[in-house]
């Protein structure tokens, strides 16, 4: 199951402000995640045109 545009996660996730956003990347870059499914699931969910 990918990630949709119906998909309540998707939503959610483009619903966030930019400066919400951007402390999200912050998190997982504090944690040294940069390359965890967390932060890949978050890319791909913001940026889904580019898959």
């Amino acid at each position: 199951m990918g990630i949709t545009h119906e998909s309540g996660l998707f939503a959610l996730i483009n619903r966030l402000t930019v400066g919400e956003k951007r402390y999200i990347r912050q998190c997982i870059n504090q944690k040294g995640e940069q390359n965890s499914n967390y932060a890949k699931l978050f890319d791909a969910a913001v940026k889904p045109e580019e898959l």
